[in-house]
């Protein structure tokens, strides 16, 4: 090996299990990886933490994202089903795209898109929260209940945030406008949020069905 060469590495996986019913507020609080909640968020903090890590690395040649989709393992007792590998970017049942299979669709993936993280994040218990999305647009505007929170260009990594953002009691529309070049692209979800705990709980867990 000549003295200049430089040694290159590759990730076989990484990743972490989720279940698109169980989340918590962000950022997220480590859970028990080994217990039956798998929040969604803390799926992709992990995922957004790695990959800006291996791109930042100029020693890692490549990495592979472990999984793409759910799958069966009968041994598995931990996370929302039992039997099943839920570190998929994608539910068991493929009808479900978390929230990190479309933060790599943002940094991967040319055509504009604009993406709400956290919607399935419904009741919510705090007035106050941060909306966070993904998108390669160059600049993103942040709606709630028809008021503009303000725009946003997203960073490096393709991630949009605002913080701080305040919620009604009872039903709040959020809504995600995208423009890329002379494009616009949008999205949207519906939050409910629950007026009768004061403050946020770091760990929450809804079973809205798939």
């Amino acid at each position: 090996m000549a003295p200049s060469a430089k040694l290159l590495g590759g990730i076989s996986e990484y990743g972490a299990g989720a279940s698109p019913n169980q989340h918590l507020e962000w950022p997220p609080a480590t859970p028990d990886i080994y217990s039956r909640f798998h929040p969604e968020e803390y799926q992709v903090f992990c995922h957004e933490g790695q990959y800006k890590a291996f791109c930042q690395n100029t020693s890692v040649c490549g990495s592979f994202s472990w999984n793409l989709f759910d799958f069966a393992s009968n041994t598995r007792t931990e996370g929302e089903s039992l039997g099943i590998n839920d570190k998929g970017l994608v539910t068991y049942d493929r009808n479900i795209r978390n929230d990190a299979f479309f933060f790599y669709k943002a940094n991967w993936n040319p055509d504009p898109m604009v993406d709400i993280c956290s919607r399935r994040y419904t009741p919510r218990l705090s007035r106050i929260t941060t909306v966070r999305a993904y998108s390669n647009c160059d600049v993103v505007e942040l709606g709630v209940n028809g008021r503009s929170q303000g725009k946003t260009e997203p960073d490096n990594f393709k991630i949009a945030v605002w913080n701080k953002v305040n919620l009604y009691a009872g039903h709040n529309q959020i809504e995600l406008h995208g423009l890329c070049g002379g494009t616009q692209v949008n999205d949207s979800c519906q939050w409910e949020v629950d007026d009768i705990a004061p403050a946020a709980s770091r760990a929450t867990i809804f079973n809205n069905g798939l």
